[in-house]
């Protein structure tokens, strides 16, 4: 299988990658071979017994951080806090995601030799952790990697709510009514 892989990946075709119909063809033939083969058949049919959780929770997961980005189109009266926090997250956690995850996969596979579902479960709670991380720690914090991100800048409450930029405020509200008495 894999040498049919690499030979229907090399011909040349007008679009490269999985749109490649060789490529493609060679996966079906692949599945194909996958169930008509009635011990792998068997096999697959134990492994989804416990593997159809496992794979709703993630799915799960995901839908919830989609639904959060279609937040924005709701009625703003009824978004809860936690929703308008992961409505602007969704698209900056959306662009980190795929970059966390080759990370993570790579760090946890090579330094553990495990059964393919912790490993998989691992990944993915690493992954999402990390992500997650990375968007509080850096994205949402300066006005220059939110805008790289493609999000609103912070408002101007929100830039000022620095210790010094506080009382920088205080004294010249002070020296404003000394003035005016």
């Amino acid at each position: 299988m894999p040498l049919v892989l690499y030979v229907g990946d090399g011909v040349p075709w007008p679009e490269d990658g999985p749109q490649n119909l060789f490529y493609s063809f060679a996966l079906f033939v692949g599945g194909f071979l996958l169930v008509s083969e009635p011990r792998l058949e068997a096999a697959i049919d134990n492994a989804w017994k416990w593997l159809a959780p496992v794979t709703g929770g993630l799915i799960a997961s995901q839908l919830w951080l989609w639904i959060s980005g279609a937040a924005d189109r709701w009625d703003a009266g009824a978004i809860s806090v936690v929703l308008d926090m992961w409505s602007a997250a969704a698209y900056p956690i959306y662009l980190l995601r795929e970059s966390v995850i080759i990370v993570v996969a790579y760090a946890v596979l090579s330094a553990f030799t495990m059964p393919a579902l912790p490993g998989s479960v691992l990944v993915s709670v690493g992954s999402l952790l990390a992500t997650v991380a990375i968007y509080e720690a850096v994205v949402k914090r300066t006005n220059v990697t939110r805008f790289l991100f493609g999000m609103k800048p912070l408002p101007a409450r929100a830039r000022s709510e620095h210790p010094r930029a506080r009382a920088r405020s205080q004294v010249n509200a002070t020296a404003g009514r000394v003035q005016e008495s």
